[in-house]
């Protein structure tokens, strides 16, 4: 709904109402301007027809106001007449059409609705009846067919098993053993600890490296001598480690030795 008002001047003219909705005039009031004695006639005229119909009488200081309840559609062509010296103020609300056609959605919505919880409540009972059974049958076949497939292998089972049965030979005595080949475990233990275990090859004694000193220059040979020179000439004083980089370069000797060779070497003979 939507507030509809309207201010009719006095004249000789009707004033004619263009609707284009459903309108309702809820309320005729007198506006004064001037004071006048003289009343107010309300008229109101529908289509071609022109016959006035008077709908209310107002009159300053006595009845100033109406209430009406006058509906009103575009295809009535409603024309207001007014008599008297005084302006007159109409109040009324128009009816929208979307609201209209929204109660007529929601109604047949609500039919509709109503409609398909009956046709369920009515036809709800043999459906489920119907799926529960198709699921019975479904499982009884099912089952049917388990116990066929059950009973098939149980029988290729027997006929493989009887098969096994006809193609094996019969066994054959075990034969016993012989005293002499049956020897009892504590002998066995026996003859185990009793078998040599072979020894590891000794392993081949490296020589021991002679130390100068008390055999003299002899125990260092010639070419120990010589690879001790040349170190000591690679190898300067001021290197770190020199007497192991000397004692690697000689190969077979190590740096104790190599200093004691030296003493030697500078030491004059006795």
């Amino acid at each position: 709904m939507a507030f509809w008002g309207l201010e009719i001047k006095p004249g000789k003219n009707p004033t004619p109402l263009n609707l284009e909705r459903r309108l309702v005039i809820k309320q005729a009031a007198l506006s004064v301007a001037k004071s006048s004695p003289e009343p107010v006639v309300l008229s109101v005229s529908v289509g071609k027809n022109g016959q006035q119909y008077v709908v209310c009488r107002l009159h300053e200081g006595k009845v100033e106001h109406c209430p009406l309840e006058l509906p009103f559609t575009p295809e009535d062509q409603p024309m207001l007449h007014l008599k008297g010296a005084h302006a007159v103020h109409l109040t009324g609300f128009l009816e929208m059409e979307d609201e209209e056609e929204l109660d007529e959605d929601e109604g047949m919505a609500d039919a509709t609705a109503t409609k398909v919880a009956a046709g369920r409540q009515a036809n709800g009972g043999g459906a489920a009846e119907e799926d529960d059974s198709e699921d019975d049958d479904s499982f009884e076949e099912g089952e049917e067919e388990e116990g066929e497939e059950e009973e098939g292998e149980e029988e290729e089972g027997d006929s493989e098993e009887e098969s096994e049965e006809e193609e094996a030979p019969p066994p054959k005595a075990a034969k016993r053993p012989t005293p002499a080949a049956a020897a009892p475990p504590a002998k066995k233990a026996k003859a185990a600890a009793s078998t040599p275990v072979p020894k590891a090859a000794p392993k081949a004694a490296t020589p021991a490296a002679s130390t100068p000193g008390t055999s003299g220059a002899n125990s260092w040979t010639a070419g120990e001598d010589s690879k001790l020179t040349k170190a000591l000439k690679n190898v300067g004083p001021d290197v770190d480690n020199r007497w192991d980089k000397i004692a690697k370069e000689v190969g077979t000797r190590n740096k104790d030795q190599c200093k004691k060779r030296l003493k030697q070497m500078n030491s004059p003979a006795k």
